[in-house]
């Protein structure tokens, strides 16, 4: 079926796309190929069902914001959505992202709430059960997120990823980023190669085409591991110098979480005590109650 866009399926979702400088070239367009389409599905005993096909146009022309484009399928008007949603990401006229990274964070936020749920200061999960469902719950989604804070502003961040054996997010992204262009070029017959032949010129300096950035990864022989390991050495937290290999865990996660969380406060010399708690302005003076002596 020679149509004049690119094609688009995964399962039972197709998505059509065409480059234009005009909203009713477009539309006239996009009118032909539906028209092909119908023809196609007809022809193999299948009935499209225009009422749930939706068009959308993008581009960062705000004057032409609210036009629409005038698209028919099957002697029927096609609903033109501002901020349609395909494979579960919204995509809004300007490709910014927004809503879909607004409902993305609010559903992080329920998630993270599960694993607090799993372990406090002193009791709960082990170190492994809790890594486990961090990765599962929260970094399976937050991954393609910015960086999520919301911890004491004196915690040293640089430890965290060490406690839990999960890379940072930067080197998790690239990891993958590597590994998905690398994947698609072993299979030619890919639609990612595809794309990845007719990349259009870039006209905005604003724009870091992923695809570039990968070729440049990969010319350089990027590794995740010895990049962390490059990164670890210019860490300047507390005590650093414990942690020879990062890509290692760390000892003592199958200790219970009592056990666990006061091995960390010596490791990271960071905690509940009375020199942080004064620090904090939680309390009037740095002695600790129990002993009566400073930290």
């Amino acid at each position: 079926m020679q149509i004049h866009q690119i094609k688009f399926q995964f399962a039972d979702d197709i998505a059509i796309a065409f480059q234009c400088r005009d909203l009713k070239d477009g539309s006239a367009i996009l009118t032909k190929d539906l028209e092909l389409m119908k023809t196609y599905f007809r022809n193999r005993r299948l009935k499209p069902n225009p009422s749930k096909t939706e068009v959308c146009a993008f581009h960062l022309n705000n004057r032409q914001a609210n036009d629409k484009l005038e698209v028919e399928f099957d002697g029927i008007s096609v609903k033109h959505n501002y901020m349609p949603k395909y494979l579960g990401i919204a995509l809004d006229r300007s490709l910014t992202f927004n809503e879909h990274l607004g409902t993305l964070s609010k559903k992080i936020r329920s998630r993270v709430n599960l694993v607090q749920m799993l372990a406090g200061t002193g009791w709960g999960a082990d170190a492994k059960t809790l890594r486990v469902a961090a990765l599962s719950l929260v970094y399976s989604t937050a991954d393609v997120m910015r960086v999520i804070r919301g911890t004491v502003k004196s915690t040293p961040l640089q430890w965290l990823p060490a406690l839990a054996n999960i890379k940072p997010p930067h080197i998790r992204r690239k990891d993958a980023l590597v590994k998905t262009i690398k994947k698609s070029v072993d299979y030619k017959s890919s639609l990612l190669y595809q794309m990845m032949l007719q990349t259009p010129n870039q006209r905005l300096k604003s724009r870091s085409p992923p695809v570039e950035y990968a070729r440049t990864l990969i010319s350089l022989g990027f590794d995740s591991a010895e990049e962390w390991r490059k990164e670890r050495a210019s860490y300047t937290a507390p005590n650093m110098k414990l942690l020879c290999d990062p890509n290692n865990r760390v000892l003592g996660m199958n200790l219970p979480r009592c056990t666990w969380s006061t091995l960390n406060i010596l490791r990271t010399d960071h905690g509940r005590c009375g020199y942080l708690l004064n620090k904090w302005r939680l309390q009037d003076n740095p002695v600790t109650a129990e002993t009566g002596n400073k930290q």
